[in-house]
């Protein structure tokens, strides 16, 4: 996931010197690469984060707002 490129899917960038993702081997050298925009989606398989606790409110709030989205219930959780 690249910074910056607004999408959910991929997307074919030139590339150079400064930007992540890419180290060239020459100098002046650009490749054009695929990289994954920074939007989430359905499509990710594996999301990795940190969840920072800011009170005990918060979490729950944050947990029913994800039940709601995801259409779970107290079932699904264990």
């Amino acid at each position: 996931m690249k910074q910056g490129v607004l999408t959910s899917g991929r997307v074919r960038l030139l590339l150079s010197k400064g930007h992540s993702c890419y180290r060239p081997r020459r100098t002046g050298e650009r490749k054009r690469k695929s990289v994954r925009g920074c939007i989430v989606d359905s499509n990710l398989s594996v999301l990795c984060l940190v969840v920072v606790k800011k009170g005990e409110l918060l979490i729950l709030l944050l947990n029913s707002t994800l039940m709601f989205l995801y259409f779970l219930n107290t079932r699904h959780i264990s």
